[in-house]
C-alpha cells in the first residue's frame, strides 16, 4: 500500500509470492530428495513453482496498489482469490497454502458450506486488507467494518457447527476402522519385507473385525497382482459378511500399465475400483519430458485412471480419493456430488516430518464443510482420522507412529450451498474484476 511506484509493488509482490511458495514447497523438496535427486528438485521448484508464483503475486501487488489507491479494497481480495483458483485449474500448480485452511479449526471454516474455501478466504483477506487500512488511515470506519465482519462470521460459524452436530446425532452411522501401519518409505517399497508388512496390517486389523469399513492407506499393497488379491481376500475374511474392506495399491492391467488405485471388497469378493486421475507431476507422470525413476520396486510412472470416482454399495454412495487428491476443492465436490462418504488413502511418509500432513488435514476438514459429508482418510505414516459434516475431528491419529483409529461417521443428506452451485463466488468476482476495468477504460475514453 505504501510502496512508492508500480516497480517496487510488483518487486515486494513478487518476494512474498516467491518466499510463500517456497515454504509451501518443503513437503515436495522433501519427497523427490528421497530418490537422491536434491539438485533436480531444487531446479523443478524453482522454475515450477517458485519463480510462477513470484509472477502471480508480483502482478497482484500492483493491481492491488491501484486498487488501494482508489480504496477498492473488494477488488484486490477477489483478485487474491482468482489467483489461488488459477492454482487448482492450471496444469503442474497444486493448490497448496489456501488461507482458509489456516482457520479449518475455528467457526470461520462454516463458510465454506456457503462458498467454499474461496469464499473464507476472501472474509480473510478483506478483514486484514480493512485492518490494514486503518493502521494506516486512523480512519474507523474500516476497523468498524472489520469487527462486524468478525462478528457476523464468528456468529454463522457457531450456529452452523451446532446445527450440523444436532443433524448428526439423529442421523445414521457407519462404523469404520483405520490401520496406519507406518513404514518408512523404503521399507513401502522394499520387496524383502513386503510380506511381514502386509502380516502387520492384517494383525492390526483384527482389532476391528466387528467393524463397517475396514481402511489400509494407499499402495500398501505393492506386489503382483496375483499376491495382492492374496492378501486383500485375507483381510476381508476377518470382517462381518456385510462389511466393506477397502486398501490403496499398485494394479497393472493387461498392456503392463500401472496405476495408483484403491481396491474396495465385499466377503473377500471384488466389488469396485477406483484408479487414481490427479498424478503428482515428476514422481507419478512425467514433468516436460522427465520422471524420478522407479524407487526400489515402485513403478517409474503411473498411468492415469479413467474409472469412476464414487461406487453405490448397499444403498451408501462411497466417493474416493487418493493423496494430494483431497487437495482439489471443486474435484472432490464433483465427486461428492451425488455421494454419501468420502474414503480418501494416503502415503505422506515421502513428506517425513513437513508440514504437509497437517495441512492434508486441515484441507479434510475444509472438504467436509464445504460439502457436508462425513471423511474418513488413511495415512500410511500420519496423518490418519474421520471429520464429521460439520468439521468435527472425531478421532485422530499421530504422525509417525503405528496406530489403529475407530469411529462412527453420520451420514446425513444435508447440502450447503457451495456442494450444490460450485464455485459461483469465482465468476461473481471475475465479473466485477472485469466490469471495473471496462469501467476504466471507458472514462478514459470521455
Amino acid at each position: 500500500m505504501r510502496s512508492k511506484d508500480f516497480k517496487e509493488a510488483f518487486s515486494l509482490g513478487a518476494i512474498f509470492g516467491s518466499t510463500f511458495s517456497a515454504f509451501c514447497a518443503i513437503p515436495l523438496y522433501h519427497s523427490l530428495k528421497v530418490y537422491n535427486h536434491g539438485a533436480i528438485a531444487f531446479l523443478l521448484i524453482a522454475i515450477g513453482v517458485i519463480l510462477p508464483y513470484g509472477a502471480f503475486y508480483g502482478l497482484f501487488s500492483l493491481a492491488a496498489k491501484f486498487w488501494f489507491h482508489n480504496k477498492k479494497f473488494i477488488l484486490a481480495a477477489a483478485l487474491w482469490v482468482i489467483i489461488d483458483y488459477l492454482k487448482e485449474i492450471l496444469p503442474l500448480f497444486i493448490p497448496y497454502g489456501f488461507l482458509a485452511d489456516t482457520l479449518a479449526m475455528t467457526p470461520f471454516i462454516q463458510l465454506a458450506d456457503i462458498s467454499g474455501v474461496y469464499g473464507v478466504t476472501f472474509i480473510i483477506l478483506y478483514i486484514n486488507i480493512l485492518l490494514t487500512n486503518f493502521i494506516i488511515t486512523k480512519r474507523r470506519q474500516p476497523l468498524i467494518t472489520a469487527v462486524i465482519i468478525m462478528i457476523i462470521s464468528t456468529l454463522y460459524g457457531i450456529y452452523m457447527g451446532d446445527y450440523y452436530r444436532n443433524i448428526e446425532n439423529r442421523a445414521p452411522h457407519i462404523k469404520a476402522f483405520i490401520v496406519q501401519g507406518n513404514t518408512d518409505s523404503v521399507e513401502r517399497w522394499n520387496e524383502l519385507t513386503s510380506f511381514a508388512r502386509y502380516q502387520k496390517y492384517i494383525n492390526l486389523s483384527q482389532r476391528g473385525a466387528d467393524t463397517d469399513l475396514l481402511l489400509w492407506p494407499e499402495t500398501v499393497l505393492n506386489s503382483s497382482d496375483r499376491v495382492n488379491f492374496d492378501i486383500m481376500e485375507r483381510a476381508s475374511s476377518l470382517l462381518k459378511s456385510n462389511a466393506l474392506f477397502v486398501t490403496g495399491g499398485v494394479r497393472r492391467n493387461s498392456q503392463d500399465e500401472n496405476f495408483n488405485s484403491i481396491f474396495l471388497l465385499k466377503a473377500r469378493e471384488l466389488k469396485f475400483i477406483y484408479d487414481k486421475k490427479i498424478l503428482f507431476p515428476y514422481s507419478e507422470t512425467p514433468l516436460f519430458g522427465f520422471t524420478a525413476g522407479a524407487f526400489y520396486n515402485s513403478p517409474d510412472r503411473f498411468v492415469k485412471g479413467k474409472t469412476p470416482s464414487s461406487s453405490a454399495i448397499d444403498g451408501i454412495v462411497y466417493a474416493f480419493s487418493i493423496c494430494f487428491e483431497n487437495l482439489y476443492p471443486s474435484e472432490i465436490r464433483q465427486r461428492m456430488k451425488f455421494s454419501d462418504i468420502l474414503i480418501t488413502v494416503a502415503n505422506d511418509s515421502w513428506f517425513g516430518e513437513t508440514e504437509e500432513p497437517y495441512m492434508q488435514v486441515y484441507s479434510t476438514i475444509s472438504r467436509a464443510v464445504e460439502n457436508r459429508r462425513s471423511i474418513i482418510r488413511a495415512a500410511n505414516t500420519g496423518i490418519s482420522l474421520c471429520v464429521a459434516p460439520s468439521g468435527d475431528i472425531l478421532t485422530q491419529s499421530e504422525l509417525n507412529q503405528e496406530a489403529t483409529l475407530s469411529a462412527a461417521l453420520p451420514l446425513i443428506k444435508n447440502k450447503g450451498l457451495f456442494s450444490r452451485t460450485g464455485n459461483i463466488i469465482i465468476i461473481l468476482f471475475s465479473l466485477i474484476i472485469i466490469a471495473d476495468l471496462i469501467k476504466r477504460e471507458f472514462l478514459k475514453t470521455t
